[in-house]
């Protein structure tokens, strides 16, 4: 177990503070303090995580070609949280978000193969979704993980529902934030969708063989806004920048860190009926947060079928929709951690009754 009781209560004590709509079972635990020293030890407990949460450390994971890098937030004898950014993003998606969330969680925020700080596969590889997932299992078992709940924002909560379909026993909980499931190819479409991924694949490889562009500040900072289409703030995109540039070799401006063959990561993707196949082993607990003012990306009632497909197979499943654009959890942080928290709260509470 991770948690003893006067722990798990100063969790819960937490998550009040931040959200008082927290359900009145997991607030009420307040009152269950037995002993004199709880208020220090609850105090001492959650100021040790907030100072770890402030600094946290960056650890390089081994890779067959180099490593990958991720951002180690909070106690090492925390609830395991895994936390996948989305496509051409970096771990810092999750930088204003993280401070938010439960005191007592330990965040591993990472930069998947060629993004961020981590390195880029060897010339001539092809970046493929289904290849992520075998890096999601590198850093489970780095760590040595049991258990692990994963949190995942657009192809990262893809990468998440897929992981936890293929692993029901390892993966507790899952946390999406502004996707419903991966794009599916529709099969009509699957071998012309593949030709247009090996002529762009190889386009890109003799785009590998010149310089990489370099920019100044503001022309790197303008290019991200404009490349995710003015979903993030200038605050949100300067976070992604700490990771996602570095300066040229010459020093004389910015180069973006991520592997330009990270911009195709798949040859062949499923099909709907596929995915339905795959994700309906997904047993966990699942939160799906969309955006309101985020994509779709498909026919709003193929997403239904799945919604209705989570809604049977998981353990618990929740649907809730915020304010917001794709970069919600960047940009305005404080409109989802409490229903996280909550969230992570109530199954707590509840495997706690069961002891």
């Amino acid at each position: 177990m991770f948690y003893d009781t006067l722990k798990l209560e100063a969790i819960f004590t937490r998550v009040s503070l931040l959200d008082n709509r927290c359900d009145k079972r997991i607030c009420s635990t307040i009152k269950l303090k037995g002993s004199v020293g709880y208020k220090e030890h609850q105090s001492s407990l959650m100021m040790t995580s907030e100072r770890e949460r402030l600094g946290p450390k960056e650890i390089q994971i081994p890779l067959p070609y180099g490593h990958m890098a991720v951002k180690d937030w909070g106690p090492p004898d925390g609830l395991p949280l895994l936390a996948l950014h989305g496509w051409l993003d970096n771990a810092g998606s999750f930088d204003t978000l993280i401070p938010l969330l439960l005191p007592n969680l330990r965040v591993i925020a990472l930069d998947l193969p060629g993004h961020g700080l981590s390195s880029h596969k060897p010339p001539g590889s092809i970046y493929e979704f289904v290849h992520f997932l075998i890096d999601v299992k590198r850093v489970i078992e780095f760590y040595e993980w049991k258990k692990i709940t994963i949190i995942g924002h657009s192809l990262g909560c893809g990468l998440a529902v897929f992981f936890a379909s293929l692993y029901p026993n390892l993966v507790d909980c899952v946390i999406g934030i502004d996707l419903i499931k991966p794009v599916a190819t529709p099969v009509e479409k699957i071998t012309r969708r593949a030709a247009e991924a090996i002529d762009q694949h190889l386009l890109l490889e003799k785009k590998c063989s010149q310089e990489p562009p370099v920019y100044t500040q503001d022309q790197a900072l303008q290019r991200l806004i404009d490349g995710l289409q003015n979903q993030v703030t200038e605050k949100s995109a300067k976070i992604l920048m700490k990771r996602g540039t570095r300066l040229s070799s010459d020093g004389k401006g910015l180069i973006f860190t991520r592997d330009i063959h990270a911009r195709k990561i798949s040859l062949f993707n499923f099909d709907i009926e596929q995915q339905k196949l795959i994700l309906s082993h997904l047993k966990c607990e699942l939160l799906i947060i969309k955006a309101k003012e985020g994509p779709w990306y498909e026919d709003r009632e193929i997403l239904k079928d799945f919604l209705d497909l989570y809604a049977r197979n998981s353990k618990r499943f929740q649907f809730t929709e915020v304010e917001g654009s794709h970069f919600v959890h960047l940009n305005n942080p404080e409109r989802i951690s409490p229903i996280i928290n909550t969230f992570i709260s109530k199954r707590l509470l509840e495997n706690k009754e069961k002891l």
